[in-house]
């Protein structure tokens, strides 16, 4: 970061003289990806440069008119397709640079995703459509970049980050340990692979409680497990991560080689030992043996939740390692790469921003 820092000093010494850009923002939802890929970088960015940084009050959608396209510069949002996708970029790019921003492979869904409407070959034809019109990709990792650059050539990684308000939070403890999963509807797949060992390891304590957040995959353990749903506000959702132990499966396939690391990042900032699947969305994050364990069979997922459930020395120890490694996966330290991006695709500060009335 240190690097990224100083090379940009040359650009903040020209701001004084260069019209700053309008860059807007367009999510496809307040929560989950929306959140991490915009509301949260995009409050930093808003707060670190002299760009003007617009965002759409959460729950609502708003796309610009022809009159105000000649104020914005960059227009970066997520999930164009179908045909209106197609067309309002079309309408867009002559006026615009266009990021198309993307975080899972939603042109290689697995069919127990949940993302149904992504099946359709039509509709994945539109989104490579998009893609293709878009003068840059960000994406979340990097298989996913590789994967994508068959379409479009111009991909930056820009990695899921927490805000750092989550490493000062002071973590319910309950009287009985507590092994958590949080996660949404799409992970059927991922808990088929599980639900065998981790049922195994619950019964065999009966004095230790399962907790889902978000999805409920209890008939999955066979057991009466706590469950709490969503909450729209993210604060609410951190509060009911109370695990001792926080587990990620993860299945081996396409989709999920591109997914992100968010999962264990959100159980380490908390200081929650993560037991996740060996799989290329935990290996820049699980350190095996030392911020938790990366299993690649049954066997080991018995064997490892067994040691951690009778180990209280070593949730701590792990626990603590892990808020460590956390602390470098922060919002407000790396907002910079959003910035970096745009003002790259905009070509900034050799072209100057638009002047808005």
């Amino acid at each position: 970061m240190s690097k990224i820092r100083s090379t940009h000093q040359e650009v903040e010494n020209l701001a004084g003289s260069v019209t700053p850009l309008t860059i807007l923002g367009h999510p496809h939802q307040a929560d989950g990806s929306g959140y991490y890929r915009f509301y949260l970088p995009f409050k930093y960015l808003a707060g670190g440069v002299d760009h003007r940084v617009l965002m759409p009050e959460p729950g609502t959608h708003f796309s610009p008119d022809d009159e105000q396209l000649e104020e914005i510069d960059v227009i970066a949002g997520q999930r164009f397709m179908n045909p209106q996708g197609v067309d309002l970029l079309t309408r867009w790019k002559p006026h615009v640079k266009i990021v198309y921003e993307i975080d899972d492979d939603i042109l290689s869904p697995d069919k127990a995703s949940g993302l149904h409407h992504l099946y359709d070959p039509k509709v994945r034809e539109t989104i490579q459509t998009c893609i293709g019109m878009a003068d840059m990709l960000t994406v979340s990792t990097e298989p996913l970049r590789d994967t994508l650059k068959q379409y479009n050539a111009n991909v930056r990684v820009l990695p899921n980050f927490i805000q750092a308000d989550m490493l000062y939070m002071r973590r319910q403890r309950r009287d009985r340990l507590t092994v958590g999963w949080a996660g949404g509807m799409s992970h059927l797949i991922d808990w088929m692979e599980a639900c065998d060992p981790v049922r195994d390891v619950m019964d065999a304590n009966p004095a230790v409680d399962m907790h889902f957040v978000g999805q409920d995959y209890s008939p999955l353990v066979k057991r009466p497990c706590r469950y709490t749903p969503w909450s729209p506000h993210v604060r609410t959702y951190w509060r009911a991560i109370d695990f001792d132990i926080g587990i990620a499966p993860l299945a081996s396939t396409p989709f999920n080689d591109c997914k992100s690391h968010i999962k264990a990042l959100e159980y380490m900032a908390l200081g929650i030992p993560v037991i996740a699947s060996d799989r290329p969305a935990y290996h820049d994050m699980v350190v095996d043996g030392v911020t938790g364990f990366l299993v690649h069979s049954a066997d080991e997922w018995r064997a490892r939740l067994t040691d951690l459930i009778n180990d209280e020395a070593m949730r701590e120890e792990m626990g603590k390692a892990g808020h460590e490694v956390a602390t470098r996966w922060t919002a407000q330290e790396n907002w910079v790469l959003w910035r970096d991006a745009y003002e790259t695709v905009a070509d900034w500060p050799n072209k100057p921003g638009k002047a808005w009335s």
